[in-house]
């Protein structure tokens, strides 16, 4: 009993104590606002808390558990020794002892029997005692859980507020792009007439004769095969998914092909 007894004080007891320190929540000193010791909390220090807490009331079962199976067994011989006193003619076959044996037996039973009387009166004072613990530590935890819902709502909230200013500024950057997009278009529309008309291929002077001259496929010549490999470029990163997919589904085609022609 003292081992229990101490053990619960050092560990059960402590660590309710301590997570009651820490939040502020539990049994306060007279004059005491327990409203002062209110305050935010992290949710991994209520993590922490929840599981230490919750481990103090799987431990207080257990010792509940193994104190209600002594209980019991005091009690057996606590009846056991009464009904020798009232009986002190005990058929000795029904025992297998002889009469100085049996009488060795109840003396031992009935010294036994004064002494687990104390016990027991311990045993339910403990029980009393850890029980009340328990409510104790099922009470912090409710207010625990009770934390960690609210903290959870706090972080749902700023997450939801997080995501208001993202998209915010997503349309900020796209109002952005799109000028951007407009400004380039208007600087190309100017661009493409200044770089037509100062083409070297072309003569826009009025005595030069023809306008097109000899050597102008050149210039289609390196603009239309510079564009084409521009464009297969542009495709192949943005569709090299797409390709790697069709890839591989032509690579498995022509094996599974291949298998049925040696077939």
């Amino acid at each position: 009993m003292q081992v229990f007894d101490q053990e619960t004080g050092g560990w059960e007891l402590g660590t309710v104590l301590r997570v009651e320190k820490e939040t502020g929540f539990g049994p306060h000193v007279a004059g005491q606002d327990p409203l002062a010791f209110v305050k935010r909390f992290d949710i991994d220090p209520l993590n922490r808390y929840m599981q230490a807490v919750s481990e103090v009331g799987a431990n207080i079962n257990n010792r509940t558990r193994h104190q209600r199976i002594s209980l019991s067994l005091i009690k057996m011989i606590i009846s056991e020794e009464r009904t020798r006193s009232e009986d002190l003619r005990v058929d000795e076959s029904l025992h297998g002892l002889s009469g100085q044996a049996l009488a060795k037996c109840h003396k031992c039973l009935k010294t036994i029997s004064k002494v687990v009387m104390c016990l027991e009166q311990h045993i339910t004072t403990y029980i009393e005692y850890i029980g009340y613990l328990k409510d104790r530590s099922e009470r912090l935890s409710g207010v625990l859980l009770a934390l960690l819902t609210h903290e959870d709502a706090a972080a749902s909230i700023g997450f939801a507020a997080a995501s208001v200013e993202l998209a915010a500024a997503a349309k900020r950057d796209g109002s952005s792009m799109k000028t951007i997009a407009v400004m380039t278009m208007v600087f190309l529309l100017a661009n493409f007439p200044a770089a037509l008309f100062a083409v070297p291929f072309l003569k826009w002077d009025w005595g030069s004769g023809k306008t097109v001259q000899d050597n102008f496929w050149v210039y289609w010549a390196f603009v239309l095969p510079t564009t084409a490999a521009v464009l297969l470029v542009w495709v192949s990163i943005t569709c090299r998914a797409w390709i790697r997919e069709k890839a591989a589904e032509v690579f498995k085609f022509q094996i599974a092909r291949c298998n049925f022609v040696r077939l």
